[in-house]
């Protein structure tokens, strides 16, 4: 049972984080304040708004997660997060060939990859 309930406090965090940033980013674009996607976001504030909001949900979501977690609710935060990690790399990877991730926000995401990376290495030396 409580295995159970600790894959659905993950999928709880899932659904939260996708549903957020889904219904954020219609409202900001139905409201003009963002292009649509095909046109990617180009400018800075536009990235680090949209950067801004998605962390904050994805703590939110992580939050969710480990509320929701029968125990170890770090771990059960963690698993989200690995897996948060691996469907956005392949979103941005499917995505990328498509053209419907501006350039500036893959980079963004990929230079946070490469300086987790980064850093993950030097602590270990």
């Amino acid at each position: 049972m409580n295995i159970l309930k600790s894959i659905l406090a993950v999928v709880a965090g899932i659904g939260f984080i996708i549903v957020t940033h889904t219904v954020t980013d219609l409202i900001v674009e139905g409201f003009g304040i963002f292009p649509p996607p095909s046109e990617g976001l180009h400018v800075t504030w536009m990235v680090v708004t949209a950067l801004t909001y998605r962390v904050l949900y994805s703590v939110a979501g992580s939050y969710l997660t480990a509320w929701l977690a029968p125990s170890r609710p770090m771990l059960h935060s963690m698993v989200l997060g690995i897996i948060g990690t691996i469907l956005g790399t392949i979103g941005a990877i499917v995505a990328i060939p498509m053209h419907l991730v501006s350039d500036s926000s893959c980079g963004l995401r990929v230079a946070r990859g490469v300086a987790r990376c980064h850093n993950l290495q030097r602590r270990a030396e």
